[in-house]
């Protein structure tokens, strides 16, 4: 959690003198769930300005991940999640949005995409490595700063050519949103993707998606004229689709793609005056800010208004991390990763589950107690419905038994625990969690 990490702050990171530092804290960790709201928001809030001051100080880029889900959280928690996600993501500083790459609409994971109910499994962290704009790290300073605060377009205008957007790395999650008045029918936008194209257009005054040539969905009256604000945000995990207009929740797909472009076409005439693409599915408390003209830059690829630079007659972008670009090179290059990732994860290493014993409560109960780490930290262990659990800065975590004195959690080879004893009394306890060892004296009682 922040006053954790503040703690280990200057040897573990300030002295490192590093360039960047990604900051990736859950409020989980914080107590979300477990203390009062305000409390923990309060912490959350201010340990990570502070936090994020320390960096700067020492001439550190600091780059935040958002807030991500967690199998025990409520409805009044993911209220909490999605409204300090959103006040971080307008913070002068550039941001990932995790929740979007992991939500199944209830902030907790999709289903078999845990390795337990706190954190995800290979799949889940590889989705939140593909929320990363890479471009965030390849920027100068002054591109990330411009990043944070885009302006929000006010005039519309006809596209003077198609604005395309070719990623260069694999995208999975994904929100492609855009600011236009209609004029006449036709396809006003498409995602072309690893195995065909989904169509956003115009039909007789009505907005129409197109799948793959296969299925057609029409909804949304859009008048001539008048305003239409869209948003497509894809939740690949949760294989899952959501379509917004202007505000209101219209369509969700049960389908999932792998785009390699994304184009808004000049064709029917449409005047546009902004569009924005993010590595990451933007909830509708997001698309409502983005309807509103606020940004957010919580995975944010592209940003403009359509301006032309008159020296150049090029679009005069507000924010792009790599160059506008359509050209087949770029297409295949992207494929080529996409093809690479799919055979990476088809052969992922797939490790069994440990094997554990069931003790009986009255050898439990021997271990239960306060374990001293120093005069200021200490750590307990309590027998609750019949398990041991370790409480340590109000997180609790469960422990199985492989054989008496040797406990493991549910992720068996990174975090042990041993017990000790002296005159056949538990004593002590040795946690090894990725080869650290850390030695705690159980309290006399």
């Amino acid at each position: 959690n922040t006053r954790s990490s503040l703690r280990r702050i200057k040897p573990d990171l300030l002295d490192l003198h590093p360039d960047y530092a990604l900051i990736g804290l859950a409020m989980a960790n914080e107590g979300l769930g477990r203390a009062p709201v305000d409390s923990v928001v309060t912490h959350y809030r201010e340990g990570l300005k502070k936090i994020i001051s320390l960096c700067r100080e020492k001439g550190i880029e600091p780059i935040v991940g958002l807030c991500y889900p967690n199998d025990s959280f409520t409805p009044e928690d993911y209220e909490t999640v999605r409204a300090m996600n959103i006040e971080v993501a307008q913070w002068d500083v550039p941001t990932i949005n995790f929740l979007g790459a992991l939500d199944d609409g209830k902030c907790n994971f999709p289903e078999g995409t845990t390795f337990e109910g706190d954190h995800p499994d290979n799949t889940g962290h590889e989705e939140m490595f593909f929320a990363i704009e890479p471009g965030v790290f390849r920027a100068s300073y002054e591109q990330n700063v411009k990043s944070l605060n885009p302006r929000a377009g006010t005039e519309y205008r006809e596209l003077a050519k198609d604005f395309s957007y070719v990623p260069q790395d694999v995208i999975h999650s994904f929100t492609f949103w855009f600011d236009f008045r209609a004029q006449e029918s036709g396809t006003i936008a498409d995602i072309q993707h690893m195995e065909g194209t989904l169509k956003i257009g115009i039909e007789k005054g009505r907005l129409e998606i197109r799948l793959d040539e296969e299925s057609v969905e029409q909804f949304a009256m859009v008048d001539t004229g008048k305003v239409a604000r869209v948003s497509i945000s894809q939740y690949y995990l949760d294989s899952r689709i959501e379509v917004n207009v202007n505000g209101k929740h219209v369509l969700a797909l049960r389908n999932r793609i792998e785009p390699t472009m994304f184009s808004l076409r000049k064709n029917t005439k449409a005047k546009f005056a902004g569009v924005a693409i993010y590595r990451s599915a933007m909830n509708t408390d997001e698309i409502e800010l983005l309807n509103k003209g606020i940004a957010l830059n919580g995975s944010l690829c592209v940003w403009s208004n359509f301006g032309i630079d008159s020296s150049t007659g090029q679009y005069e972008n507000d924010v792009v991390f790599i160059p506008l670009t359509a050209s087949a090179e770029g297409k295949s290059a992207l494929k080529e990763k996409i093809i690479q990732a799919r055979e990476a994860r088809a052969s992922q290493q797939e490790f069994p589950e440990k094997a554990y014993i069931m003790l009986p409560e009255e050898e439990l109960r021997e271990y239960a107690g306060i374990y001293e780490i120093s005069s200021d930290d200490r750590m307990e262990i309590k027998l609750e419905g019949g398990e041991l659990r370790l409480f340590d800065r109000g997180n609790s975590i469960g422990l199985r038994a492989e054989s008496k004195d040797h406990f493991f959690v549910h992720a068996p080879y990174t975090f042990l625990i041993d017990f000790k004893r002296e005159s056949s009394a538990v004593s002590e306890m040795v946690v090894t969690v990725m080869g650290n060892r850390l030695t705690a004296k159980k309290k006399s009682e």
